[in-house]
């Protein structure tokens, strides 16, 4: 029996157009994209077990460019300001396993940039306790994100549906014996909670 429902936020809940935002990004800067690409990618991971409450990740890139680092990071925050949006469907989802009882939680990987984001739009509010990246020095999808989780949590592996777009972040919790669903929208993440025995 499945008691609780465990859900990734970004490109899950939050719709997030990232690719949308490079592309302005990599415009109004004049930027090569690859070589911009490849700077995101060497600080990202970083990024997300930085607890410090700085710009840290975009100042890092700015430097790179050689940027004025307020204006490129006041830029970035705005287009994700106008660009991220909560996926209304999913939503509806979260709210009617709420009132069914079932314990929602979401654990994500997520910087302190996006964090100001999904703090600003509400999107912590949805769940009950939110495990993330940046308080905890580690991140998806290393174990032992997986097993703080499971500590907080207090239910057995089987009694647990973990969904996330990335199937690389589903691999360690399957292995524990948790549920997981890799999810492409809304119509498909019903039907896999429904062969749990979960229904919307």
């Amino acid at each position: 029996m499945i008691k609780a429902i465990i859900f990734d936020i970004g490109e899950v809940l939050l719709i997030e157009k990232n690719r949308k935002i490079e592309n302005k990004l990599v415009k109004k800067f004049s930027l090569n994209r690859d070589r911009f690409r490849e700077t995101k990618f060497k600080y990202l991971n970083k990024s997300l077990i930085r607890k410090k409450e700085d710009f840290w990740f975009e100042k890092k890139i700015a430097k790179k460019f050689e940027l004025d680092p307020k204006e490129f990071i006041n830029h970035w925050q705005e287009l994700k300001k106008r660009n991220f949006k909560i996926n209304k469907e999913i939503l509806e989802i979260i709210q009617k396993l709420d009132k069914k009882r079932y314990l929602i939680w979401s654990l994500t990987d997520v910087n302190y940039s996006h964090d100001l984001i999904r703090k600003s739009l509400g999107v912590y509010d949805f769940f009950k306790s939110n495990i993330k990246s940046i308080n905890l020095n580690t991140r998806k999808p290393l174990k032992k994100i997986y097993k703080i989780l499971l500590k907080k949590l207090g239910h057995k592996p089987e009694e647990i549906v973990f969904i996330d777009d990335m199937k690389i972040n589903l691999e360690v919790p399957k292995n524990f014996g948790v549920k997981t669903i890799l999810f492409k929208n809304a119509a498909q993440l019903k039907k896999d909670l429904n062969k749990f025995g979960v229904k919307i």
